[in-house]
């Protein structure tokens, strides 16, 4: 079934219906008188549309006549002005035509004399040109004869010692001619390189040494005269070996040795001697042709540019006669063209002012016609618009009751479909209290989200000031009918009566009758009631007291009445929101329904708070708590029902309206109730009564016994347990951690000890808050996730009892010490254990210099050291009596809390109170960080966590529990559910283990039990049985006498009987 709609949504609702039928009770009233008023304006307005229309066509056609006769003239004087303007133009072209022609004769003149001086001046430049390359050239000829003549020079030089020779210089026939096609330029250059090995062979021939020598013939006789003038010389010198003959002999051999050298000169060098000959003698000659040939070329040009120029002036002479005739046809033809121009532009505008006449009759006729028909047009209309707007009107009226009838029929159905369901809702979930359906009421499977309030009559016609009589604008559903009022969970629940007197009693009767209807409606374990009744103290709510006989924690055990009572009570409802929204929703849940959807087992039940005679017993303090609730409670499960007595005033400081806006808000005056703020006329509101109190106190005490047991909640242990692919691969070599139950909506919460301060935890509880399920989870659990050589067990219990017994009923490999109905000298011994353990692992940790678990991990030792629980249920046994005893145990505590940290070894102490003076010392209880509050009262609240934390006092139900982890500080506190743990779900789990422990192939001890005063098993004694195979026992061949078996940790109780002397 869905949920109905709120009260505030119904009212709005029901605003809307009210608003709808008013305004078509209005629309309607309006629309009639608007019709009348508007059809005596139409009618006055079409006379005079009618005479308007006439007046203005006879105004428009006499307009339009006149325009029409002033356009004739204008267009007229127009053509008359134009036609003297193409006369002149008409002369003015003619004499135009004449000067354009005669301009054009005289530029193509202007043109041929420019070509004959242009002619003119070319020719000049061209012979000008050719006179000064021939000066130029004729400059470098001369350079030219003078380098000739000295190269001619030198040849003879070179060649002056041979006669033969020098003729060769004068044999003009050995020159040849050069080629005809050669220029003066192209003689020039050859010159210059004939001129270049001319004189460097002259000059190579004149330093050849026979030669040289021969140019020079006197020196040569001279010195072959030499030894004659020697001869004198010697005589006196006294060198008889030179005489004349000798002499002779010497000078006759040099002038024919230079004879025969003279002839060999000759045929060596005659070839060269007439090469040297050939090259002077073509410079030469080629020199006079370069000449002659530059003249020529001087001469060519001249004749050519004289030729040039005579042509071009007599092609001149030809075109100036042909400009002359052309002047004078060009002239005929720009005469002829101006005359034909000037007759078409007169036609043209004779045949415009004749278009213009036709074109401006025409438009006359146009626009006199359309100023007729246009008055015939508006005198129609005039006729016709009246019977139009008339419809009109009644189209706009229909229109608009249209759209009203649409907008009813559009939203106003859904309004009373709503109300079906409000009534069908009301009717199917709750029926009146005298339908004896409720004598077989039975505890409902969920839990409503609403309640009825009661039922308001409404009359539309009274709410509107009318009904609109026009059937389209009637209401799709009935004009009268009664609407149930839900309170609805969480948004609008809670709700404040305002009223004293006969409205006072009407108030409590109907918070009595609406806590009844939560109550009926509610799934078992899902509320909790909060009363207040400061006046009548408890007698307005005496019928709910019958709860207390079946479930005291419904409502607390009582109906508060005193001031500091309802204080605390209501600082304990501001407590639980802000655990609620801190702790649960945060910023991933709107509202604690959000967080029960998901929440499951764990789901937080509701709080209702029920208050009689408001504000009477109410501090300020107080006030202001019931405020905050009023605020924030409804997203926490917090809902509040409220009788205001309004002849109290609020506790100063407070406004009423903060009050009101927080609440569904109604006042009561005697029978007469309404909605503050929220003026309904037309409506009467009428409260649900109670029951008889006779069906009250029956179904106050079937609900009691409904909700009996309803303060339990099973968690299943299977939650927290590992997957079978995951069982003993825990590893608890940083730090032992485990599962213990459900914190939040789809959160764990774990135990975790090993990591910084957090080493060792207490565990307290009254008795039946569920601290040895507890133990029982997690030691459970820890056996499951992990394998012993990863954790071990001694676990001591002082209570009268057998919890621990299963473990060594299963052998659980894990469990190292069992006591069961544990003494004080026993628990000693298992510390006085502990405490040598705690010395061997100090001695093996500084043999290989770790400092603690993980340093001993990390080193590679093979010994496996697992972490050690030591539990002890009941602790304060200890220390019921001052003696050796106590003293042992609070010192070996001590020392095992402070030093067990570095040595993996964890203690658990659990106690149902740490009250009273027989207890461990506060200082050794402040070493454990880890605190594990269940169910307790305040006192022991605060000694469980610190001086300022008493959230535990707010616990409800068994295996609710807050862990701890910060010493007891209040920001540390973490609420959870534990796992419930039946017997038979740990006795599968211990099952489990064993299994696992037998398949592993490894050697896992049973642990060592102690059953208190129960006695010892000879079966159990393993020296006795090794004995009986034939082991022996001592190696002094001593007898054994096994008395029993030990009441600490060690062997059998024995006596050794050893052969002695004497």
């Amino acid at each position: 079934m869905s949920k109905p709609i709120g009260i505030p949504q119904a009212l709005d609702a029901l605003d809307a219906l009210r608003d709808a039928a008013r305004k078509a009770f209005a629309k309607e009233q309006q629309l009639n008188a608007d019709f009348s008023s508007r059809s005596v304006a139409l009618r006055t307005r079409r006379d005079g549309i009618l005479e308007t229309a006439r007046k203005e066509c006879e105004s428009l056609t006499a307009g339009y006549r006149h325009a029409a006769d002033e356009q004739l003239a204008a267009a007229q004087a127009r053509f008359d002005k134009r036609a003297g303007w193409i006369q002149d133009a008409a002369q003015a072209a003619l004499k135009q035509a004449v000067k354009k022609a005669e301009d054009e004769q005289g530029r193509r003149k202007w043109q041929l004399q420019s070509e004959s001086m242009k002619a003119r001046r070319e020719k000049e430049a061209i012979q000008k040109a050719a006179v000064d390359r021939f000066e130029a050239f004729e400059k470098r000829m001369k350079e030219t004869e003078k380098q000739v003549t000295h190269c001619e020079d030198s040849s003879y030089e070179a060649l002056r010692g041979f006669r033969e020779f020098r003729r060769m210089l004068e044999d003009s026939s050995l020159v040849s001619a050069p080629a005809a096609t050669l220029s003066e330029h192209d003689l020039a250059a050859e010159l210059d390189g004939d001129l270049a090995l001319l004189e460097r062979d002259a000059r190579a021939f004149s330093w050849l040494p026979l030669p040289l020598l021969f140019r020079f013939t006197p020196l040569w006789i001279a010195l072959a005269c030499c030894p004659f003038l020697i001869v004198p010389i010697s005589t006196q010198a006294g060198l008889p070996w030179l005489t004349w003959a000798r002499a002779g002999q010497i000078s006759g051999g040099a002038v024919f040795g230079g004879i025969v050298l003279y002839f060999v000169a000759k045929t060596l060098y005659r070839s060269r001697a007439r090469s040297l000959a050939l090259k002077s003698l073509q410079v030469r000659a080629w020199l006079g042709v370069t000449a002659e040939r530059s003249v020529a070329r001087r001469d060519q040009d001249l004749r050519e540019a004289e030729e040039t120029f005579l042509a071009r002036m007599e092609e001149v002479e030809r075109r100036w006669g042909d400009a002359a005739s052309a002047g004078i046809g060009l002239r005929d033809l720009y005469q002829r063209r101006a005359i034909e121009k000037g007759h078409r532009v007169a036609a043209k505008f004779e045949a415009w002012l004749a278009e213009r006449r036709e074109s401006i009759e025409q438009a006359f006729q146009e626009k006199a016609l359309e100023a007729s028909r246009d008055a015939e047009r508006k005198s129609s209309e005039a006729s016709s618009q009246c019977t139009d707007v008339e419809s009109r009107i009644t189209g706009e009226a229909d229109i608009q009751i249209t759209a009203i009838q649409t907008e009813i029929q559009d939203r106003q159905p859904a309004f009373y479909a709503v109300l079906k369901e409000l009534q069908s809702v009301s009717a199917d979930r709750f029926p009146e209290w005298t339908d004896p359906a409720w004598r077989s009421w039975q505890a409902p499977a969920e839990t409503l989200a609403f309640c009825r309030l009661g039922l308001m009559q409404v009359d539309v016609a009274a709410m509107a000031g009318g009904m609109a009589k026009d059937p389209r604008l009637a209401l799709p559903g009935p004009s009268r009918f009664d609407m149930p009022l839900f309170l609805t969970f969480p948004a609008h629940a809670s709700l404040l009566l305002e009223g004293s007197g006969p409205g006072k009693e009407l108030s409590q009767a109907t918070l009595n009758n609406l806590l009844l209807r939560v109550l009926v409606n509610t799934q078992p374990g899902r509320i909790a009631l909060t009363l207040v009744d400061p006046v009548a103290l408890g007698q307005t709510f005496a019928g709910a007291m019958h709860l207390a006989d079946h479930a005291e924690h419904m409502i607390q055990g009582r109906i508060w009445t005193q001031p500091d009572q309802i204080d605390r009570r209501l600082a304990d409802l501001n407590e639980h929101m802000e655990k609620v929204i801190q702790m649960y929703l945060r910023n991933e849940y709107s509202t604690i329904a959000d967080y029960n959807k998901q929440a499951g087992s764990v789901a937080e039940k509701h709080h209702l708070l029920v208050i009689a005679d408001f504000p009477a017993g109410f501090t300020e303090s107080s006030a202001r708590r019931l405020l905050s609730i009023l605020t924030s409670g409804p997203r926490c499960g917090v809902f509040t029902l409220i009788h205001w007595d309004d002849r109290v005033p609020l506790p100063p400081g407070l406004a009423v309206e903060e009050f009101r806006q927080a609440c569904i808000n109604l006042g009561i005056s005697g029978r007469d109730v309404q909605f503050k703020g929220r003026g309904l006329s037309g409506t009467t509101l009428r409260l649900d009564a109670p029951p008889a109190p006779e069906l009250a106190i029956e179904l106050v005490n079937k609900i009691g016994k409904a909700n009996r047991d309803s303060n339990r909640v099973e968690v299943p242990f299977s939650q927290i347990t590992p997957p079978s692919d995951q069982r003993w691969t825990l590893d608890t070599s940083e730090e032992l951690r485990a599962p213990l139950g459900r914190t939040g909506a789809t959160k764990l919460q774990y135990l975790a000890l090993g990591k910084g301060t957090r080493q060792h935890a207490l565990i307290a509880g009254k008795t039946g808050s569920g601290k040895s399920t507890l133990f029982h989870v997690i030691i459970s659990n820890l056996c499951l996730w992990a394998s012993p050589d990863q954790v071990q067990f001694y676990l001591i219990d002082f209570k009268k009892g057998v919890e621990f017994k299963c473990y060594a009923e299963h052998r659980t490999p894990h469990v190292k010490v069992v006591a069961i109905e544990s003494d004080r000298d026993f628990g000693l011994s298992v510390l006085q254990k502990l405490d040598e353990e705690l010395r061997r692992r100090g001695d093996l940790f500084r043999r290989l210099g770790v400092q603690d678990v993980p340093g001993y991990k990390r080193s590679g030792a093979k010994e496996p050291l697992p972490r050690v629980l030591l539990m002890i249920d009941e602790f304060q046994e200890f220390f019921t009596e001052d003696d050796k005893v106590a003293q042992g145990a609070s010192l070996l505590l001590d020392r095992i809390i402070r030093q067990g940290r570095a040595f993996g070894i964890h203690v658990v102490l659990g106690s149902q109170t740490l009250g009273g003076a027989y207890t461990v010392a506060r200082a050794t209880l402040g070493q454990m960080a880890v605190r594990i509050a269940l169910q307790c009262n305040e006192a022991d609240a605060f000694l469980i966590m610190d001086d300022n934390n008493s959230a535990p006092r707010l616990l409800s139900r068994p295996g609710e529990g807050i862990y701890n982890d910060a010493a007891g500080a209040a920001e540390g506190n973490s609420p959870f559910q534990a796992v419930w743990i039946s017997e038979a779900d740990r006795d599968q789990a211990l099952a489990e283990v064993r299994r696992i422990a037998d398949g592993s192939g490894a050697n896992w001890a049973g642990p060592f039990v102690y059953e208190g005063d129960a006695p010892g098993e000879v079966s159990e004694n393993r020296l006795l049985a090794d004995a009986l195979r034939g082991k022996l026992l001592t190696p002094d061949g001593g007898t054994r006498i096994w008395l029993g078996a030990p009441n600490s940790i060690k062997g059998p109780t024995e006596v050794v009987l050893r052969p002695a002397g004497g």
